[in-house]
């Protein structure tokens, strides 16, 4: 789905990004590739790509880089809190 201004939408490009990684964890683990060198390439590549959409004022894929980053470092704000990411329900 595109938004308004014709970029991916958040939950899209959260989706994207997760299946993606997902992707890259299967073939990682069928491979056994040095996994300390992949985390950095993946840390380097997710930074890039948020600010790529920073530029591009697409704030859906700025968030779905920064919950990846999350995810995959546990440095997050959720991460130390014992639980995974919450929405409100208003």
């Amino acid at each position: 789905m595109r938004d308004k201004r014709g970029g991916v939408s958040r939950a899209q490009g959260y989706k994207l990004v997760k299946r993606a990684w997902a992707q890259i964890k299967d073939d990682i683990d069928e491979t056994g590739i040095d996994r300390q060198e992949l985390l950095s390439w993946a840390i380097q590549t997710l930074i890039t790509a948020s600010g790529q959409a920073m530029k591009q004022k697409n704030p859906g894929v700025v968030v779905s880089c920064i919950r990846q980053l999350d995810h995959m470092t546990g440095t997050g704000y959720n991460s130390h809190r014992g639980y995974g990411f919450h929405r409100r329900l208003h």
